[in-house]
């Protein structure tokens, strides 16, 4: 009985601190674009096929390795003088993307249905809210000018992806990521 009550504890406390270091890894990207430009340069990035790397160049692997101290499965790749980097925090999936200056231009990561900001789920409810359509997927996107939530619906056959600002208004023209 005791050697389970001793179990639960280090369990409890082995995940509460995983996810301290979670909610630790909030790097704020750097705002050397304006937004349009970084709408324009994810467009570009998005449509061309990339290059897997081992590592980037030094400076962008130092950065990262700051920004993200506890991340593992680490997968570089690059395509238009940007970087992408796919990688894992805790039991997290993250992607984040720099620049040739070292610049964070954003991080994005899974997050489950209970950390849609209530704001963003009043936005969705009128028409995604119903009985028939199900959030597949939720991403939070951090960028310099902002948060955006990533939510994927899905109705059978039918999917929809939108992308909100933290206060429940449809980013447009934003991200196509």
């Amino acid at each position: 009985m005791k050697a389970k009550i001793l179990i639960s504890i280090c369990l409890f406390v082995s995940c509460v601190c995983c996810q301290n270091s979670i909610n630790a890894q909030e790097p704020r990207p750097d705002k050397v674009y304006e937004a349009a430009q970084l709408d324009s340069l994810f467009f570009e990035f998005f449509k061309m096929d990339g290059r897997d790397i081992n590592y980037p160049e030094r400076n962008i692997l130092q950065k990262f390795q700051s920004q993200f101290p506890n991340a593992y499965d680490i997968e570089w790749e690059t395509r238009n003088n940007l970087y992408s980097v796919d990688f894992e925090i805790g039991r997290i999936d993250y992607t984040a993307l720099y620049d040739q200056q070292a610049n964070l231009l954003l991080y994005k990561y899974d997050i489950p249905r209970s950390a849609i900001p209530a704001a963003v789920k009043k936005a969705y409810a009128p028409q995604y809210g119903g009985i028939f359509w199900r959030i597949e997927d939720a991403e939070k996107i951090v960028t310099a000018h902002g948060t955006i939530y990533k939510i994927e619906f899905e109705k059978g056959e039918q999917e929809a992806v939108v992308y909100y600002n933290a206060d429940g208004t449809v980013a447009k023209n934003y991200i196509r990521y």
